[in-house]
């Protein structure tokens, strides 16, 4: 750290905190400044507040005295941060290399982990979480650009800067294997054989001794093809400063037609070096190829080395008789055909057809050069003529879109447009060195072209963002063929964000079932969404294989990413979403006033809604309102990024924020998203309950039945956290009866674990009635699924979520009446139920008894270790385990160590897995922590607070 001399700054450098204080302002950065109190909380978390903010204010001294008056900002005595323009930070400007894409730039700046060693004692667990998530954030943000580099160097023929990123990557994810396998085929492919094997003995080593583990089938198959070349060949490299491409085109046959001359890859953009660039090495590997004689003339092309092909089908044009046969039909049928090629990737036709319509906005777009975008290095396009009687006829051609070389062309016949997509793929696999499937198209896919355009017409509705076109569309081409796997599939995924499960999962089941005989690509499609839907344990392994098996397709390390976040596995999941926003961030970065564009449907969004959720899980509400902030910079026109925001407001305590974004919310989304409820909601987590019962009781009286419904849900809560549990009771009665009426008036069953019995027995919880509570929970425990489909479905991951829930909530009861007779048996049925649920939360819960049970003991060290052990999100998790291991700890006389545990559970939200604790119970606790630990003026903070609250359930309030 130097000042604006150039100096060391070592009166800083010596003074740990105040450094880390500083690190902290920078990295929130210059636009935003942070309050003092939540410093005070960070910082100097065991301290009295008169002795915390003396602290604070001498620490800002000192930064001033160091660095200059201005480095510090200030908003009246309520906020601080860094001076706009003060300090030049290389975390910051990192950040904006990779917003702008300068990807070598933002490598170069990147120097390894944020803060690596750096340790500050006294400190709140929050800010460590925080530097962590920070840390796991900016490697992510590395890896990204790393493999974004090598991405863009590769195709553009720089082999020498590709296989220095790819290095890079190695070096930021060791563990990686993909990426070493992409190292090994540059190192092949530069000539340099020993140089793939030394890389590939080394990763086997590492995972030899950091996970006991071994190399995957495929990456040792490639080790052994290499060690092949070098016995045969040597393990030389051929040099040349001319870039190549990487991969192998092997010999054409006779009946081919080689057009062009296979000069030099086109020139691409230049690259400025780095300190450290790499030596310009690359190989003239020319592959000779086979000779046709053709009208007497021989037409011989040389092809460079280049990677396994990727595969895309890109401008087709119809001049076939037979009307039914459109450019987006056929280019379907074969991209299908294409992805069941072993050992090469394809560019879904879904996927180009995706980009199309983003990209068109009124205009033409040119399908090959969105597929070239998309990644392909290679792309089919032809002439589809013939048809009505006659065999139909395609002119095909293998073409590099980089640089317009013709890598081979044909003219194919078949009787229909299925053959003729097996001809086709069996011709591109030749000519890519691959062997064709063996089973016909026809078997493996829907043969009915009305199916298919209607397919292809609600592929075309789903992109323009008409999801409810697209449902009926899929759902007539799945009735006009009930074989139709990938129809099913869109209409099950379209009807669960239109209409949700009950219609959603019947139709999911029929494509996981109708898959099994297509190709791979559609089962794992088909698996990976049924996984994620229904709770299945296998949803990570199942999204990891598609994500690996299918590279281009960006669905996959979203799904990844979003079963690591509820698998409670954050931090792994975080890099994962970040590159599905690299990948798809033209649809985050439209033009502000381009309304209709930012409504398309955005996988990137989705990545950076889950995102936002990872951190609010991780407690680092900071960082989850950075995102959104940025997610309503970036899509202004966005309401989802706005409701975002103001959901991270209310969680950091900041009501009218919350409320000014939810109004913006709703000016975007043209309807009422800050509703009477929403702001009943607002004045319960203020203590304002006069306002919210003033609200809801008015809301419940009329209006449409799910209005009411959630209002008296809210108006029960309302009442709960005033002490006044008969009323709440009375409010939670309604809203059962409600629910089994609307769900008998549609035909179907009532469901026993709904939400509204789950209130109704943590309410009777709250009125003493363990008992009783501990009946109810253990009825939702066993309640049958009741899911209304023909057949029945089997959902055994809802099940046991259900079941583990139901025992855990069960166990919070038998603690309450002092019984501890049934933990033994409930510890264990619930860890089987857990092991049987996706959610990271079930997991844990075997843990939250088995503390229950020690704490009953007075065994207060096992209780306090399996109560951490138990915890899945210190805010947002079960904040009842919160509670209780806070009793442990004032139990064991370390109340200062209870006091971040119960801060952390009022930064969560107040129903979902927070329903079972109030937050006035959980402020009591923290006044009675404060208490014990000798700091009246916090204590008398929140006891006030809390007859506040309870005031009301005075008489004549109950």
């Amino acid at each position: 750290m130097r000042d604006a001399a150039g100096d060391e700054a070592r009166v800083l450098l010596v003074q740990p905190k105040r450094l880390a204080l500083f690190a902290y302002l920078v990295l929130k950065g210059p636009d935003r400044l942070t309050r003092r109190d939540s410093l005070l909380a960070l910082f100097w978390p065991e301290s009295a507040d008169d002795a915390a903010r003396h602290s604070l204010r001498q620490a800002v001294h000192g930064i001033r005295q160091a660095l200059g008056s201005d480095v510090i900002a200030r908003r009246g005595n309520d906020a601080i941060g860094v001076g706009a323009g003060q300090v030049w930070c290389d975390a910051a400007e990192f950040e904006r290399a990779v917003s702008e894409r300068r990807y070598e730039d933002a490598l170069g700046l990147y120097g390894g982990a944020l803060l690596d060693g750096f340790h500050v004692a006294g400190v709140a667990p929050e800010l460590e979480r925080w530097v962590d998530g920070e840390r796991a954030r900016l490697h992510g943000m590395a890896l990204g650009c790393a493999h974004a580099l090598t991405d863009d160097a590769e195709r553009v023929g720089n082999l020498p800067l590709a296989l220095h990123s790819a290095r890079d990557t190695v070096r930021l994810a060791p563990l990686d294997e993909r990426a070493f396998r992409r190292l090994m085929m540059l190192l092949h492919a530069t000539g340099d054989r020993a140089g793939a094997l030394r890389a590939y003995e080394s990763f086997a080593a590492r995972m030899a001794a950091e996970l006991e583990a071994e190399p995957s089938a495929e990456t040792q198959a490639l080790a052994d093809r290499v060690r092949r070349e070098v016995a045969v060949g040597g393990a030389t490299a051929v040099r040349s400063e001319e870039p190549a491409r990487v991969g192998s085109v092997p010999p054409v046959t006779s009946g081919d037609v080689i057009l062009g001359e296979g000069g030099g890859a086109p020139p691409g953009p230049r690259y400025r070096s780095r300190s450290r660039r790499a030596a310009a090495v690359a190989a003239t590997a020319l592959v000779a190829v086979g000779a046709l004689v053709a009208a007497g003339a021989a037409l011989v092309t040389r092809a460079h080395a280049r990677t396994p092909a990727v595969l895309a089908v890109g401008t087709l044009r119809i001049q076939a008789r037979d009307t039914s046969l459109s450019p987006r039909l056929v280019r379907e049928l074969l991209s299908t055909d294409l992805a069941r090629l072993q050992g090469i990737g394809v560019v879904s036709a879904e996927r180009v057809d995706e980009l199309t319509a983003r990209d068109a906005r009124g205009d033409t777009v040119r399908v090959s050069d969105v597929a070239r975008r998309a990644g392909a290095t290679d792309v089919v396009e032809g002439i589809l003529s013939g048809g009505s009687g006659h065999p139909l006829r395609l002119d095909v051609r293998l073409v590099d879109p980089a640089g317009g070389i013709i890598r081979g062309a044909r003219v194919l016949a078949a009787a229909d447009v299925f053959a003729l997509a097996d001809s086709t793929t069996g011709w591109v696999a030749a000519l890519v060195g691959q062997t064709a499937p063996q089973r016909p198209l026809a078997e493996v896919t829907s043969t009915s072209l009305v199916a298919r355009r209607f397919y292809d017409e609600g592929l075309r509705a789903l992109n323009q963002g008409d999801t409810p076109a697209a449902l009926r569309l899929f759902r007539a081409a799945l009735a006009d063929d009930s074989t139709f796997a990938m129809a099913a599939y869109y209409a099950g995924v379209t009807a669960q964000g239109l209409v949700g499960d009950a219609v959603a999962l019947p139709l999911m089941a029929q494509a996981l079932r109708l898959s099994r005989r297509g190709p791979e690509r559609e089962r794992l499609f088909a698996a990976t969404t049924w996984a994620a839907a229904t709770n299945d344990p296998r949803a990570v392994a199942t999204a990891e294989s598609l994500a690996t098996r299918y590279p281009l397709e960006p669905d996959g390390e979203l799904w990844l990413g979003q079963a690591l976040v509820w698998a409670g596995d954050r931090g792994r999941a975080i890099p994962h979403l970040r590159n599905v926003m690299a990948r798809d961030a033209s649809t985050l970065d439209a033009a502000p006033n381009d309304t209709a564009r930012q409504r398309l449907p955005c996988r990137a969004c989705a990545a950076l809604g889950t995102l936002v959720g990872a951190y609010v899980e991780g407690d680092s509400l900071d960082l989850a309102e950075r995102e959104a902030r940025d997610w309503t910079r970036r899509q202004p026109a966005n309401a989802e990024a706005w409701r975002t925001l103001s959901d991270v407001y209310e969680l950091e305590d900041r009501i009218a924020d919350a409320l000014a974004a939810r109004r913006e919310a709703s000016r975007r989304a043209g309807r009422d998203l800050a509703d009477a409820t929403y702001r009943a909601r607002l004045a319960i987590r203020t203590g304002d309950f006069a306002t919210a019962d003033r609200l809801l009781t008015d809301r419940a009286a009329d209006g449409e039945l799910a209005a009411r419904v959630e209002a008296l849900w809210w108006l029960a809560i309302s009442l709960r956290h005033q002490g006044r549990a008969a009323a709440a009771l009375g409010a939670a009665d309604r809203v059962v009866a409600l629910d089994d009426s609307a769900r008998r008036s549609g035909g179907h069953a009532v469901d026993g674990a709904s939400p509204a019995r789950l209130l109704r027995a943590a309410i009777l919880l709250q009125l003493g009635r363990a008992r009783d509570a501990a009946s109810a929970f253990e009825a939702v425990a066993a309640a049958p699924l009741g899911f209304p489909a023909d057949p029945p479905l089997a959902l055994p991951g809802v099940i046991a979520r259900r079941r583990a829930w139901g025992l855990a909530l069960a166990a919070t009861a038998y603690a309450a009446a002092g019984d501890t007779t049934p933990f033994g048996g409930l510890a264990d049925r619930v860890a089987a139920a857990g092991r049987a649920s996706a959610f990271g939360r079930d997991r844990r819960l075997a843990s939250y008894v088995r503390g229950l049970s020690y704490a009953a003991r007075h065994d207060y060290t096992a209780a306090e270790g399996a109560l951490r052990a138990a915890i899945h999100s210190p805010n947002n998790g079960f904040t009842r385990v919160n509670l209780e291991l806070a009793r442990v700890l004032v139990a064991e006389h370390r109340a200062r160590d209870a006091v971040p545990v119960l801060r952390a559970a009022l930064r969560g939200g107040m129903e979902g897995s927070n329903l079972y604790v109030t937050r006035t119970e959980l402020q009591d606790a923290l006044a009675r922590a404060y208490a014990a630990a000798g700091e009246a003026d916090s204590a008398r903070v929140y006891r006030a607070r809390v007859d506040a609250a309870l005031g009301r359930a005075r008489p004549g309030h109950s």
